[in-house]
């Protein structure tokens, strides 16, 4: 995500959001949450409490539109939670994913959506390695995230209407989401060419 955008979203949300966070509770601290959370989402979504699991996948997703934004303008950018970060962000999902991507979609899409995800991991492990540092998150993993988010809560709102079609809506979004995690490591690698 180019800079500029970053300090604009990193304005708003000091002037929003971060007001109602203590200055105690670090980005780290939020991204485990996350991470923790993922487990309880699988296991709502895996018995079919679907309005529980919706409630706690939400909820753990708007953490990791807070963490970074906080890690900026707080100072508490670290080695670590550039780490941690995509590590939760892909632990939500598939949580999310196991629980219900073979259940509507079936498990062509959810293997298809697993390969890729570990593709894209594995190369970007070794580009971090020869680059010697991490990575910040790109730009098309950032859509990519937001991307599965908005799919996984259109099929939240499907299941509670018993809409077909918006479940239906939902895995073509889902879809969508795989362009961007395979162009997500090219992203990583022209970074890395001309950055």
């Amino acid at each position: 995500m180019p800079n500029l955008q970053k300090e604009y979203i990193d304005r708003f949300f000091a002037k929003t959001f971060l007001l109602l966070i203590p200055k105690t509770i670090t980005p780290n601290q939020i991204t485990w949450a996350r991470l923790i959370s993922s487990p309880i989402v699988f296991y709502l979504l895996w018995i079919e409490s679907y309005v529980l699991g919706a409630v706690v996948f939400i909820l753990s997703a708007l953490t990791d539109a807070v963490d970074g934004p906080q890690a900026r303008t707080r100072g508490q950018v670290t080695e670590r939670g550039k780490i941690l970060d995509p590590i939760a962000d892909r632990t939500l999902i598939a949580a999310a994913a196991l629980s219900l991507i073979p259940r509507f979609y079936g498990w062509p899409l959810f293997v298809t959506l697993l390969v890729l995800e570990l593709f894209q991991s594995i190369r970007a492990h070794f580009i971090k390695e020869r680059l010697k540092r991490n990575l910040d998150a790109n730009w098309a993993g950032k859509v990519k995230m937001i991307i599965q988010v908005i799919a996984f809560i259109l099929l939240f709102i499907g299941i509670f209407l018993g809409s077909a079609v918006l479940v239906k809506y939902a895995g073509a979004i889902i879809i969508v989401s795989l362009l961007f995690l395979i162009i997500e490591p090219f992203i990583y690698e022209e970074e890395r060419e001309f950055g």
